[in-house]
């Protein structure tokens, strides 16, 4: 009973907080890390701020694709705040800023691993230029003009790809495509087959 209860007052301590983001943010770590062993390891920095996800596009395109703000990045930096908060949690108010730049740091190394490991998986031998003339079929409506992207799914080497496509007229969802154009370095002109 006796380490029941010194087991209740450590958590329920001044550091309380500390362990909440620590044993969250690691619980939910491990878990990502997990389902990307098991899964796959697309879908981190594949999402888009404008919520489109991006797998096919070309890893050579320098850092536009570093997400600082990642959904793995945002857990690094719970887990690490919560663990600086830990390890310097006696020291007052710098145990505070201690915890934050423990969190900035590993959000920073978690989103700069997962940036070189994207371009890792998707540096493979194809260029964007070999899409075109291939058949797909629309995975995100594809609106209407040339500002606005939606994204296609097409067959390469036995593998499926999405690209992001633009169009003369809206293409709805399971649309057939196929890709006439290539349109600067990630985007592509698509006709309806």
């Amino acid at each position: 009973m006796g380490m029941i209860q010194q087991l209740v007052e450590f958590f329920t301590g001044d550091q309380k907080v500390y362990w909440a983001f620590a044993i969250i943010g690691t619980t939910v770590f491990v878990i990502q890390t997990v389902v990307s062993l098991f899964m796959g390891f697309g879908g981190e920095s594949d999402v888009d701020g404008d919520g489109t996800v991006a797998f096919g596009e070309h890893a050579d395109t320098g850092l536009a694709e570093f997400h600082i703000f990642s959904t793995r990045s945002i857990v690094a930096f719970i887990a690490f705040f919560g663990w600086g908060g830990i390890l310097w949690g006696k020291e007052g108010m710098s145990a505070l800023f201690a915890a934050f730049a423990s969190g900035l740091m590993m959000m920073f190394v978690s989103a700069l691993i997962v940036y070189f490991l994207m371009r890792l998986q998707q540096s493979g031998n194809i260029q964007p230029a070999e899409m075109v003339g291939l058949t797909g079929v629309v995975y995100l409506t594809v609106p209407a003009g040339k500002e606005n992207t939606g994204l296609v799914t097409v067959t390469i080497r036995e593998r499926n790809r999405q690209i992001r496509a633009i169009a003369a007229e809206e293409m709805p969802t399971g649309t057939a495509v196929r890709v006439k154009e290539l349109i600067g370095e990630q985007r592509y002109l698509v006709e309806r087959v």
